[in-house]
């Protein structure tokens, strides 16, 4: 059985947050409400595609 590992680097600052992952690469999101969810958006895509790899395929929530 094969275990994929993935750490976040976050760095939170008054109006902006970044996040940093070997998979899910940098970006850079508010700190608000609507940054908050882009951020958990982003990574839920990221991890479907990391767990059921879809090729060309673009996943859009």
């Amino acid at each position: 059985m094969n275990k994929n590992t993935e750490y976040f680097g976050i760095d939170i600052s008054k109006g902006a947050f970044d996040v940093y992952g070997l998979e899910l690469g940098h970006h850079q999101f508010a700190n608000n409400e609507k940054g908050f969810k882009q951020f958990i958006k982003k990574l839920l895509v990221s991890l479907l595609q990391l767990f059921y790899p879809l090729n060309d395929l673009v996943l859009r929530l």
